[in-house]
């Protein structure tokens, strides 16, 4: 059944209206969620770099990452920031918008945690807790994978669906025992010490990809601004680099984190520099093979549908955006030490 996937994205669809995320001027218009990823987004507006590459790009805030493809779903956004996993809900919603992946923006290697209250030591005393997840597949997706690996079958667990916000709250409050979060909310319970990290996405490498998704029917239209996109994502990395501290604080503040939290936020996350993502993109690179891994084993634990098409990758987007010069600055993985 996947009506824990259709949740959120029928409530979304029943919204009224609709706005066109292509301005008609050239401009680009992008939804970002409230996560450090996202932010390189924020940081390259204000420091004038999309300007720099003749581009013009509105930011379109949302209260978080589910906000962003329920955007994409109502047909309010056509380019979006989202993981594969999410990318792969959408095409089994409306195969006719199943998105192009054109960029990998980031790589979970601990980002996503499984995380429980103090007193719970192990995925073992999981069984007959309330464990909350978020509405992507991918938080329920790392749970079902530390189950499966204590041999413990998912009925002994109560799964609680809430937004991701609300669960260091529901935490405190003694609502749910444990819960799987991504930054900026595992660095408040870890803060806090409302819980434990009992797993994390290091046990499941190249699993949990965030990748930049186009509209098909949109991508011929808008390909000059999106390798411009490119190169402006890649210039935002290349300024932080630059300037860590200062771009970490600035960043930080929209999500609540100061640098330093900022800084641990990231530690879990590796970002790839638009040079080493050719031969991700390839047809037999890490980013089909992600593809293939996750629709499998959606589909074996009855969450999409057999015969789902899977999201297209276009590589010659990043292959454009490297011509220019300038277009390479190497970007320090965030999972190493800075």
């Amino acid at each position: 059944m996947r009506v824990w996937l259709l949740c959120s994205a029928v409530a979304a669809l029943a919204s009224a209206g609709v706005v066109k995320a292509w301005r008609g001027d050239g401009a680009l218009t992008l939804p970002i969620g409230p996560v450090p990823v996202d932010r390189y987004f924020a940081l390259a507006e204000r420091d004038g770099l999309p300007g720099a590459h003749d581009l013009r790009l509105q930011l379109d805030p949302q209260p978080g990452t589910q906000e962003v493809v329920a955007a994409y779903l109502r047909e309010e956004h056509w380019l979006v920031p989202i993981s594969t996993a999410d990318a792969l809900t959408i095409c089994s919603l409306q195969a006719r918008r199943c998105p192009t992946l054109i960029l990998v923006l980031s790589e979970s290697a601990g980002a996503d945690q499984l995380m429980a209250r103090p007193w719970i030591h192990s995925v073992q005393d999981l069984r007959g807790k309330r464990v909350a997840v978020g509405r992507s597949a991918v938080g329920r997706d790392l749970l079902m994978g530390a189950l499966e690996r204590e041999g413990i079958d998912p009925a002994q667990v109560r799964l609680v669906t809430m937004p991701m916000a609300a669960m260091p709250a529901s935490l405190r409050r003694g609502e749910v025992d444990a819960a799987v979060l991504a930054p900026p909310y595992s660095n408040a319970v870890q803060r806090l010490g409302l819980a434990r990290s009992l797993e994390d996405s290091r046990s499941s490498p190249g699993e949990v990809l965030k990748v930049l998704a186009v509209d098909p029917a949109r991508l011929q239209q808008a390909r000059p601004q999106l390798v411009r996109l490119l190169r402006v994502w890649q210039a935002a990395h290349a300024a932080a680099a630059a300037e860590p501290r200062q771009a970490r604080t600035w960043m930080g503040k929209a999500i609540g984190l100061n640098a330093t939290g900022f800084q641990r936020a990231e530690a879990g996350l590796l970002y790839h520099p638009l040079v080493q993502q050719p031969p991700m993109l390839k047809p037999e690179g890490l980013l089909a093979w992600n593809l293939q891994l996750v629709a499998s084993r959606y589909h074996s634990r009855g969450w999409v549908e057999e015969g789902v098409p899977r999201p297209a990758v276009d590589a010659s987007l990043v292959q454009e955006a490297l011509q220019t010069p300038g277009a390479q600055p190497s970007l320090t993985s965030s999972a190493a030490p800075k």
